[in-house]
C-alpha cells in the first residue's frame, strides 16, 4: 500500500520534497526482514501457545534548520578548539562536531594562532522544499495466547537520514530509540488518581521501563544519502526519527498476531484479553 500510494511531492502544501527515498528503506527492509513469510491473515501464525505477528510502519519527522554560531581556533601548539552553541544529550554531539571540525581545519602556517568565527543562518528553502528524514520499521512480536502477555522477538529499521557523520553512534542511536519505542509500546504510561490528580507511579519502582529482558534482536542501517538543499553538511535529524515508527509497527504485529486493533498505549494485557 505505501509503495503504491507513494507520492510525488508534499501534498500538505504542494511543496517538492528536498529528499525522499521512503520506498528504498521499505524495500531494504522487506529483504532483510524477510517480509514475504508473513502471513496478513491474523492469528494465522503459531510457535507453540504464542501467537506471532509482524508488522511495519513508516516514519517521518520534519528536519529543523535554525541560526547557528561556531568558532574555530587552531593553537600554536598545533591543537585546535571548535566551540558552538549545542548540548551533548547522549547522541554523540561532541564526537561528531570533533569529526566535522577535524575534517574541515587546515595546518597552520607559521602563526602563534588562528581564529574564525562565523554564523550560519539557514535560506529560504524550507519554504520552497518539503524537508524530513524517513524511515521504515518492522517488528515481530509473540503474544501468549492464554495470558495475552506481548513478546518482542526482533525489530529492524532502514532510514533515510541524509548523511551520517558517524555510522556507529547512529546505529546506537537507533537501537536506542528502538528500546524507548518498546517502552512506549508495551510498559510506559502515566497513571493518574482522578481523587486529586496525583501522578501515582511518579518513580522509577512503579514507571515500567524496557530492560534488558524486553531487548531482543534489534539492528537498524541507514541508507547512504545527503541532503544538501537541507544544510551544506547534507545532514538530517535522526534521534527523533528512530522512535517514532517503532510503536505503530509494533501494534501492527500484535494486530497480525492476535486480531485486536490496538490504537490507545500501552498495549497492556488488559486491552487483549
Amino acid at each position: 500500500m505505501r509503495l503504491r500510494n507513494e507520492p510525488d511531492r508534499d501534498l500538505t502544501d504542494n511543496l517538492p520534497f528536498s529528499t525522499r527515498r521512503l520506498t528504498d528503506c521499505f524495500r531494504q527492509g522487506v529483504a532483510t526482514f524477510g517480509w514475504a513469510r508473513r502471513n496478513p491473515t491474523p492469528r494465522s501464525t503459531r510457535d507453540g501457545s504464542q501467537l506471532i505477528g509482524i508488522g511495519t510502519a513508516a516514519a517521518v519527522y520534519h528536519t529543523t534548520r535554525s541560526r547557528c554560531a561556531a568558532l574555530a581556533r587552531i593553537n600554536a601548539d598545533g591543537t585546535a578548539d571548535v566551540q558552538r552553541g549545542t548540548s551533548d544529550m547522549g547522541p554523540g554531539t561532541y564526537t561528531s562536531m570533533t569529526q566535522v571540525a577535524a575534517d574541515a581545519l587546515g595546518r597552520r602556517r607559521g602563526w602563534k594562532s588562528l581564529d574564525a568565527q562565523q554564523t550560519w543562518s539557514p535560506d529560504d528553502a524550507d519554504q520552497r522544499y518539503s524537508m524530513s528524514a524517513y524511515g521504515a520499521v518492522f517488528a515481530e512480536v509473540a503474544v501468549d495466547e492464554t495470558l495475552s502477555t506481548v513478546r518482542i522477538r526482533r525489530i529492524y529499521g532502514c532510514y533515510d537520514a541524509g548523511r551520517i557523520i558517524n555510522p556507529k553512534l547512529a546505529h546506537s542511536q537507533a537501537i536506542g530509540g528502538m528500546v524507548g519505542g518498546i517502552g512506549m509500546a508495551l510498559l510506559e504510561g502515566t497513571q493518574l488518581d482522578y481523587r486529586d490528580g496525583r501522578i501515582v507511579n511518579a518513580n522509577m519502582s512503579d514507571y515500567l521501563v524496557a530492560i534488558n529482558a524486553d531487548v531482543p534482536a534489534l539492528d537498524a542501517a541507514y541508507l547512504p544519502a545527503e541532503d544538501m538543499i537541507a544544510d551544506p553538511l547534507g545532514v538530517k535529524g535522526l534521534g527523533e526519527l528512530v522512535i517514532v515508527g517503532v510503536p505503530a509497527a509494533i501494534a501492527n504485529a500484535v494486530f497480525n498476531a492476535t486480531g485486536r486493533r490496538v490504537t490507545d498505549l500501552p498495549i497492556t494485557l488488559e486491552k487483549l484479553l
